[in-house]
């Protein structure tokens, strides 16, 4: 996993004379011109891992959450693991992005190169399936819970488990309409009413 100090050498060796061609990067990724992007990384092959002022987001992050599956594919088979997990300066990577949007198969793409992307935290405490329910993606949801470790969602005192529960509950994830949801959530439920029953002080948000 990367440290802050890594993330900073890998986004930092870019040539100095692209912090104006960064912009033209930007707005091919906004708009999801995959052709100009794969003749502007021709030219600039180290800019797929740039953090593009001013939300220091790389290409990535620029075209997940976008919307546009076809180039976060492309990218994706371009960087290396430990390029999939550059933050941006709210600490999202590119899957935190694709979670936000709702697109499964962009995080599909993403977990299926770097499965460790589940587990990253942004600024906001929020994991990318925190973030899919807060955006009201069941879709994505779903998919994300299948991929996040039971293990990490029970660390500590439970947090990212709880706070998953209460953006659920919130954006009425588990409704009678979702029954799967219902099914994956029920073992965790009661292990989380133990810890409550038999633990009092720990911390639940809501």
């Amino acid at each position: 996993m990367l440290t802050r100090e890594r993330i900073k050498t890998l986004a930092g060796a870019v040539s100095n004379e692209m912090n104006g061609p960064l912009l033209t990067l930007y707005k091919y990724a906004h708009n999801g011109d995959w052709d100009a992007i794969k003749t502007y990384l021709r030219r600039y092959p180290n800019a797929r891992k740039a953090m593009i002022k001013p939300y220091g987001g790389t290409a990535l992050h620029v075209a997940a959450f976008s919307g546009h599956l076809r180039v976060v594919e492309e990218l994706v088979k371009l960087m290396s693991v430990e390029e999939l997990e550059i933050q941006d300066n709210q600490g999202n990577t590119g899957l935190s992005s694709a979670a936000f949007v709702g697109k499964r198969k962009m995080a599909e793409c993403l977990v299926r190169k770097n499965k460790h992307l589940v587990t990253f935290v942004n600024a906001q405490k929020k994991i990318p399936l925190v973030q899919a329910c807060i955006s009201n993606c069941k879709d994505m949801a779903l998919y994300l819970y299948s991929v996040t470790p039971f293990e990490f969602l029970c660390q500590g005192n439970g947090h990212h488990g709880s706070y998953f529960l209460q953006c659920a509950i919130g954006a009425q994830m588990l409704g009678k309409r979702l029954h799967p949801l219902i099914t994956y959530l029920h073992s965790f439920l009661f292990f989380i009413h133990a810890l409550f029953v038999s633990l009092p002080f720990l911390y639940f948000p809501w």
